[in-house]
């Protein structure tokens, strides 16, 4: 799949049946979900310190907090792009596939030569040795 062509619009892949796609939908769910957090947590501990409580100083100042809900799920696929051809699995082969060849060509390589060295040097015959005789 060539990425430069690709357009989100003719991947329907929605987490809500929204026209948002799924990565945006994900962002905007998260984010309305951490902005409700932060606004729990913030009156809990609001209403604590002006009773005169301080996490510092009072060790039961978090024990009536409760979380509320979890994050919203995670989009399927690689950045929300679940049902095309790149996915996680192709990241992974590609992120670990190449770095094993290169290992491997860096070690095939100079056996490679190292051999072809020696047959050559089988070829040539013995060595000769120079003329040691002073004329």
């Amino acid at each position: 799949m060539d990425l430069s062509t690709f357009d989100a619009a003719e991947h329907p892949y929605h987490l809500d049946g929204s026209d948002q796609p799924p990565v945006e939908a994900f962002y905007t769910k998260a984010r309305a979900e951490a902005d409700a957090w932060h606004a729990a947590r913030t009156a809990y501990i609001t209403t604590r310190l002006e009773q005169g409580r301080h996490p510092d100083t009072h060790p039961g100042f978090f024990d009536a907090w409760a979380e509320p809900s979890s994050m919203p799920a995670l989009p399927n696929g690689l950045f929300g792009l679940q049902g095309t051809r790149l996915t996680m699995a192709t990241i992974l082969a590609v992120v670990l596939g190449v770095p094993a060849i290169l290992v491997i060509l860096a070690i095939a390589i100079p056996i490679c030569l190292a051999r072809r060295n020696r047959r050559r040097a089988a070829a040539d015959g013995p060595e000769r040795p120079a003329p040691t005789t002073i004329a």
